[in-house]
């Protein structure tokens, strides 16, 4: 078996673990950084990640809206060997999701509203196997004006 050295970003540092036979990198989120949208339009986020065909993995998208402390999974999906996009849970009422690609999960967040979704932050998390979850960066959403004045 081969012993695979994984790396993980932590404020300025790198955390190593060891792992036999998995490979795991930090999932990479676009948009990046504080993503304007306008009110009551959709946003779309893609969580690019390290794919392993070959094994389960599990990618999450997890919310923290402003105020609170600690991050809730919004939407997942479990990937066994062969699958396409399993939904696994999550509201599809506010969130949409497709997999673009074998290592791509995109939420879509419906009709973004100021008083829901101002300063909140979304990561991207993905588990490869038996290895620990690897999270993406943050990215923060910053709601702007109102879709209706567009058409006005």
């Amino acid at each position: 078996m081969d012993t695979i050295f994984v790396q993980t970003l932590t404020q300025n540092s790198i955390i190593g673990i060891l792992l036999i036979g998995i490979s795991v990198s930090q999932p990479v989120i676009s948009p990046n950084g504080t993503v304007d949208v306008l009110q009551g339009t959709n946003l779309t986020l893609t969580c690019t990640y390290q794919s392993k065909p070959s094994i389960d993995q599990f990618i999450s998208w997890n919310l923290r809206k402003q105020g609170w402390t600690n991050f809730a999974s919004a939407l997942s999906v479990y990937k066994t060997p062969g699958s396409i996009c399993p939904y696994f849970d999550g509201n599809l009422t506010l969130y949409g999701y497709s997999c673009p690609a074998d290592n791509m999960f995109s939420i879509t967040i419906y009709y973004v509203e100021r008083s829901t979704s101002q300063g909140s932050t979304w990561t991207c998390a993905h588990q490869a196997g038996s290895a620990p979850f690897v999270e993406s960066a943050n990215v923060t959403i910053n709601v702007q004006g109102n879709h209706s004045t567009l058409y006005k």
